[in-house]
């Protein structure tokens, strides 16, 4: 499975099966963020992006999954872990869906 073109959101990142769920999807080449209330060194080490916060808070919540989206959508930022079989016309077709954008196939 080849995730180049995709974007996650992972909750729970730090340990157990939200970092092994960040592990796999950045193995496949998908931009992600890993929101937890600590970050680990093991996050760090997949590539993906780190934010802190406790989502049982409203306004954290919503602050985080914001600095997520701005951190994995920038058309600057590269992939966390590029797939060998990417091609440059997969790359012009990475973007983030605008909220409220279904990104159905």
């Amino acid at each position: 499975m080849h995730l180049s073109a995709e974007t996650g959101i992972v909750t729970g990142a730090s340990r157990g099966i939200g970092l092994a769920t960040v592990t796999a999807l950045t193995a496949e080449g998908a931009r992600v963020a890993g929101i937890s209330r600590t970050v680990t060194p093991e996050v760090h080490e997949t590539g993906a992006v780190a934010v802190t916060t406790d989502l049982g808070v409203p306004h954290e919540a919503t602050a985080a999954v914001r600095s997520a989206v701005g951190s994995i959508c920038s058309p600057t930022r590269p992939p966390t872990s590029p797939s060998p079989t990417s091609s440059p016309t997969a790359a012009r077709r990475r973007r983030c869906s605008a909220p409220g954008e279904h990104r159905g196939r």
